[in-house]
């Protein structure tokens, strides 16, 4: 069998014409689809505004520093501001007093009322069932047994002097006496420099009680004589800012008599991270250094606002 095949060329696929107007078409969907992207990011970018705004919104109250309160017994103020308290500072809410004798409020605005009533107190010479002293004391025993998280330290009894780099013709006071000092977080008590570190910023209730010897228990000779003033400091080393000076200072005329005499220094400060405090003294051989009530108080109470 023969078989025969005619491959015509004529018959094999011919390139096509290219459409008339079909590149015409490619060019407005080009433009077409930029036009669409463009809209797509502005629309996005909007969007993505919007979002940061309300998440500024939303935050802003989340993370404003909220006041802390505390609570006290109202018997302990035995003042009128507490049960009828007038207008209060703008910012600051005013003390309530519950239905079981307790009164609450910030914890700046009752501790400041309570120093109020004390500095009266001794202004006037009063006596009183219960000092801030043994308020302060009971509230700070009380926050080391049940609290571990607040920065507290309280130096008892006072050991030996040094001069002081801070108070020129004064003596820091060095602490540690009797076994009840102590210390607890981000506060440290230096013991060879006399010293509360702070490293927690806040605001923070500083106080120092010394002691002086009665008149004829103090030591001078016969060239000498007792001097008529004492002066009492509470100084501080700023790291922050790196200086120093006092926070508080008290100078009192030493009474000619036989009777003990008492140095009291307390408020609130606000201090920073790593401040460091003491106690500084113009004659310390006037102290009744086997006092123990001499003390060194520094305890956190709230936050500092950022």
């Amino acid at each position: 069998m023969n078989l025969s095949f005619d491959f015509n060329e004529s018959a094999g696929p011919k390139p096509r014409r290219k459409r008339k107007g079909f590149g015409k078409c490619n060019s407005i969907d080009l433009k077409l689809h930029a036009v669409i992207c463009i809209i797509a990011n502005i629309i996005l970018a909007f969007a993505f505004l919007v979002l940061i705004i309300v998440w500024v919104v939303v935050r802003a109250p989340l993370t404003m520093p909220k006041e802390s309160l505390t609570c006290i017994p109202c018997d302990l103020m035995k003042t009128n501001a507490i049960t009828n308290p007038g207008p209060e500072p703008a910012g600051r809410s005013a003390i309530k007093q519950r239905d079981d004798g307790m009164c609450c409020g910030p914890v700046e605005r009752i501790t400041q009322m309570l120093f109020q009533k004390e500095m009266t107190a001794q202004f006037q010479n009063s006596i009183s069932s219960r000092s801030l002293l043994d308020i302060i004391e009971d509230y700070v025993d009380c926050e080391r047994e049940t609290n571990d998280k607040k920065p507290i330290a309280k130096v008892v009894g006072v050991v030996e002097f040094k001069t002081s780099y801070i108070v020129d013709g004064h003596y820091k006071v060095l602490w540690n006496k009797n076994g009840r000092t102590f210390y607890v977080n981000n506060c440290i008590h230096l013991e060879l420099e006399g010293e509360i570190f702070v490293r927690k910023a806040g605001y923070y209730i500083v106080s120092s009680q010394l002691n002086l010897r009665r008149q004829k228990e103090a030591s001078t000779s016969m060239n000498e004589t007792r001097p008529t003033t004492f002066s009492h400091h509470v100084d501080l080393l700023s790291h922050k800012f790196g200086t120093t000076g006092s926070l508080m200072q008290t100078k009192n005329s030493i009474a000619r008599n036989s009777v003990f005499f008492t140095s009291f220094l307390s408020a609130v400060f606000k201090l920073n991270k790593n401040d460091r405090l003491s106690v500084s003294v113009s004659h310390p051989e006037l102290l009744d250094i086997n006092n123990p009530d001499d003390h060194f108080l520094v305890y956190y109470t709230y936050d500092q606002p950022n």
